[in-house]
């Protein structure tokens, strides 16, 4: 049996998502918990800052937040998270990819092979939507 040498700490930037499930004071930043399905990260944590307007959000909608974790490998080669700095976040849109997909056909679908760069254009509208809820 080979057992390799534990490594790290590693930084690294990254993102999860899930629902926020819990926002607490620890010290000077904030913990964080996500929900992912049958997973939760409790690993996870904000400045004040972010943490206030992600506590709006605590069993809402699912969350796609950003940030720097660090990583160690452990002796058996698994990867262990051992903390996430959140520095942003956004909401991920509930609407199914088909109700996307037949909205992007009624409004640009007969143009779309002439759009440069559809994907920035799909990101554009989504923008746009949400700005008007």
């Amino acid at each position: 049996m080979h057992v390799s040498l534990p490594f790290g700490p590693f930084k690294q930037a990254g993102t999860f998502d899930g629902q926020v499930i819990r926002v607490g004071e620890t010290d000077d930043t904030v913990a964080v918990h996500l929900r992912q399905t049958d997973t939760i990260h409790t690993h996870l944590h904000a400045s004040p800052e972010v943490a206030r307007k992600l506590a709006q959000h605590v069993l809402g909608p699912t969350n796609h937040v950003h940030g720097t974790g660090t990583w160690f490998r452990n002796g058996n080669g698994t990867w262990e998270l051992k903390s996430f700095k959140i520095a942003d976040f956004e909401l991920l849109s509930e609407e199914q990819l088909s109700e996307v997909v037949r909205n992007i056909r009624k409004t640009n679908g007969r143009q779309w092979n002439e759009v440069p760069d559809p994907v920035k254009l799909l990101i554009e509208h989504r923008r746009d939507d949400e700005e008007v809820q």
